[in-house]
């Protein structure tokens, strides 16, 4: 499916007649071809297998980000081409959208072409419809799952309707199963990962920004680097973050934003914590506005 459609054009731009629409559609194609290039790879959501070197390390990583799915991961043992050994998701490991795979308590052996995965990666367009949607509020829609942005003030939405039948019918999703509404009064931006300092600090359209209720390792302390490297896969430079700014501490942290950070379907400060990369920051647990919900609450009660 393209960015927009042929029929989206011409009522944008407001023809009705038929004689333009092979030199619409091709301008529609040229663009979404020249985006493609750009970013090396499909926007359309797209089933891949691909096969790896097992280099007795427990990452490997995909050649395509934006990944929505994981169908298998299996691994030929004895190297004769069955691949009979099929991996479990959170049982074995753990997957993130920037492609990588992370088993949980071994490596991947050593061999040629060795590992087998199947997984889908790309954009699902969809168009969203929404009652009672203030007009400067917007979804991001990703994995046919709508993300609300909203700001300060939000009073909450009456219903949300993915549409996906051609006829423009469509699914009333349901809130917390189907869509995530980021409700708090903090002002919450999509902004563009940049550069990361340590773990629990990072740059967002250059602005610093310190992890909330998280605290990783200093640079000369043990696990710095691997929390660093954690919060970039987790957060790739380049890629997609929502941020939203922790209204008990709004004072500011050394000049940085004091917020929780979420890229594509991970809380980034949940992930530390559960990840053990990172331990809570209690002292802040009785003024963050953030301590009382499920991913801080078990960290920070006494």
């Amino acid at each position: 499916m393209p960015l927009i459609s042929l029929q989206q054009l011409k009522d944008f731009i407001h023809i009705k007649e038929s004689y333009a629409d092979t030199l619409l559609q091709d301008i529609i194609d040229g663009e979404m071809a020249t985006v493609e290039r750009m970013i090396n790879q499909p926007l359309e959501e797209t089933q891949e297998t691909e096969y790896h070197d097992g280099e007795d390390d427990n990452t490997l990583l995909l050649k395509y980000g934006l990944v929505t799915a994981i169908t298998s991961v299996k691994i030929d043992w004895d190297g004769d081409g069955t691949f009979e050994d099929e991996l479990t998701e959170h049982e074995d490991y753990e997957w993130y959208d920037n492609g990588q795979i992370v088993l949980k308590s071994t490596v991947f052996p050593e061999g040629l072409k060795n590992i087998e995965v199947k997984y889908t990666h790309g954009y699902s367009f969809s168009t969203v419809s929404a009652t009672n949607l203030p007009t400067d509020q917007g979804f991001q829609v990703f994995k046919d799952r709508p993300s609300f942005v909203a700001g300060g003030g939000y009073s909450g939405l009456d219903s949300v309707v993915l549409n996906t039948g051609p006829d423009g019918s469509g699914d009333t999703k349901t809130e917390g199963t189907d869509y995530t509404i980021m409700e708090h009064t903090g002002q919450v931006v999509a902004l563009e990962a940049g550069s990361i300092t340590d773990g629990d600090t990072l740059y967002v359209d250059g602005v610093k920004i310190r992890l909330t209720l998280v605290d990783t390792p200093e640079s000369n302390e043990a696990g710095y680097r691997e929390a660093a490297m954690f919060t970039r896969s987790i957060c790739p430079v380049g890629s997609t973050a929502l941020v939203d700014e922790d209204d008990g501490q709004t004072q500011k942290s050394y000049g940085r934003t004091i917020a929780v950070v979420y890229c594509g379907k991970h809380n980034l400060n949940k992930e530390l914590l559960d990840s053990g990369h990172a331990e809570i920051y209690k002292r802040f647990c009785s003024v963050s506005e953030f301590s009382n919900e499920a991913w801080a609450y078990s960290y920070c009660r006494p």
